[in-house]
């Protein structure tokens, strides 16, 4: 696992786009218990944000705080990805993604 309790993580994929980007909290391991679940996930972690996040359950949406998230779709911000030369632009790239970028450029 990438992500551990207590850190601060980028959401680098997501099957609602617009999660994209967005900077969580890593709380503790997702219980797989409640409407919001990921069964078919392995290491699905319970993460908080400041603004609501998206999520889709068969065809219901749900804008939440909180909910799961797969560590697989999560970067941690740690000091240690500066240490290994990984800048702020190349950081933004990754959390972005091209989807996110072009969008903005649009705007």
């Amino acid at each position: 696992m990438r992500c551990k309790p207590g850190d601060l993580a980028v959401i680098i994929d997501a099957f609602n786009r617009t999660n994209i980007g967005r900077i969580v909290k890593v709380i503790a391991l997702h219980d797989r218990k409640g409407t919001l679940t990921m069964a078919g996930s392995p290491d699905v972690w319970l993460v908080h944000c400041a603004q609501p996040l998206t999520w889709t359950v068969g065809d219901k949406r749900y804008r939440r705080k909180s909910g799961p998230a797969p560590d697989a779709q999560l970067q941690p911000i740690r000091g240690d990805a500066l240490d290994n030369g990984l800048g702020a632009e190349e950081l933004t790239s990754r959390a972005t993604g091209p989807y996110q970028r072009a969008e903005a450029e649009a705007c």
